[in-house]
């Protein structure tokens, strides 16, 4: 069988780590595969006889669609398309993986109407003119289904991998750190800076914890760095330099080879998003040792199954006091890990390749109608 790829979004983070991860795993089946996207990208899986197609067009664009390379479609049985922006006219049935319906789900998080009426065009022509969904999680199928009006046995939940492959050899001493001003004591959280996040009530909440303790804790918000002050007053709440006053430490984007040292190094991980069609964050932390609580909210309790890691997302008080909890407790916190990390064998990136190819074989076998 004969599969192609859409790879564009391989550098990008959260979809990006999906591909990085499925790929390799992807390739060792007994399947023919072409990859489309930036040749740069993917030169590396070249070597194991990936058949690389330049397509180096913006999602979201036009372009992409009067230009999607249709040629190096020929003798493709199913596209996999890793995202909600699918060829309008595909040649070949296409097997697409819808992550969240955010744009719909919290319209007003997403600005712009031309941004709004994309997503509700490209949303409903995915599942609809897709021969089957993947969903990451059940969350995300239900909302699938009552919002898209989809058919419930056409989407299929596979659950994603626990995060990041990282180098057995990666440095997790504190000296790791250094080049972006971080030291412990401090609490983390890892992602995107959008506003669906949550991450003005994490400060609340720190803020919050701060005034009962005199300790030296501080706040790490790891993602990409703020263009501008106004954005970081828009989602913090604050300014930098009213952030760095209480504590908190903004260091931008954090190489994947620093992550091992700064998920080591953290005393909780924190996610308040109010939206996650997955939490990759929480397993990642676990693998480090790290007890990670996320809001109970969306599909983080398919995550994270124990109700006391979870909190409230809109109550910064009940936020603090789930924080204090654990970092005043050090064997409740050790004890807590020790059943999280049990649990987080659940999730494999070989699982979740192996249920793709499931899909993939099932809809590239089907007659041609």
């Amino acid at each position: 069988m004969k599969i192609a790829v859409d790879c564009r979004m391989i550098q990008h983070g959260g979809i990006g780590t999906v591909l990085r991860e499925l790929l390799p795993l992807l390739l060792r089946s007994n399947h023919r595969f072409v990859l489309l996207g930036d040749s740069t990208h993917l030169r590396a899986y070249a070597n194991l006889d990936a058949e690389i197609w330049p397509f180096r067009e913006p999602i979201y664009s036009i372009s992409e669609q009067m230009r999607y390379p249709r040629r190096a479609l020929r003798g493709v049985d199913v596209l996999l398309h890793p995202h909600y922006n699918v060829p309008v006219r595909p040649s070949v049935p296409v097997v697409v993986v819808i992550h969240d319906l955010a744009p719909l789900a919290l319209p007003d998080l997403f600005s712009g109407p031309a941004k709004r009426l994309y997503a509700h065009m490209f949303f409903r022509l995915a599942v609809r003119g897709s021969a089957r969904v993947i969903a990451d999680s059940h969350f995300t199928k239900q909302e699938i289904v009552e919002r898209l009006a989809a058919d419930p046995a056409s989407v299929r939940v596979i659950h994603l991998g626990p995060g990041r492959t990282f180098s057995s050899e990666a440095d997790v001493t504190p000296e790791a750190l250094g080049r972006y001003g971080i030291a412990a004591p401090y609490v983390l959280s890892v992602g995107n800076l959008k506003p669906h996040k949550n991450l003005r009530k994490l400060v609340e909440a720190f803020v919050i914890l701060k005034q009962r303790r005199h300790s030296p804790l501080g706040l790490v918000i790891a993602g990409q760095a703020f263009s501008d002050t106004g954005r970081c007053e828009e989602l913090l709440g604050l300014s930098r330099g009213e952030l760095r006053q209480k504590g908190v430490t903004l260091p931008g984007f954090v190489r994947d080879e620093d992550m091992p040292a700064l998920y080591h190094d953290a005393s909780l991980l924190l996610l308040p998003s109010v939206y996650e069609g997955f939490g990759l964050t929480p397993l990642e932390a676990l693998r480090f040792g790290t007890l990670p609580l996320v809001a109970n909210a969306a599909s983080l309790p398919e995550v994270l199954d124990d109700p006391e890691l979870r909190f409230d997302p809109v109550d910064a008080e009940a936020m603090a006091e789930k924080m204090a909890l654990f970092l005043d407790d050090p064997d409740l916190r050790a004890t807590k890990i020790a059943a999280q990390r049990k649990r987080i064998d659940r999730f494999s990136w070989h699982v979740t390749a192996q249920k793709y190819l499931e899909v993939l074989e099932d809809v590239g076998a089907r007659p041609c109608s």
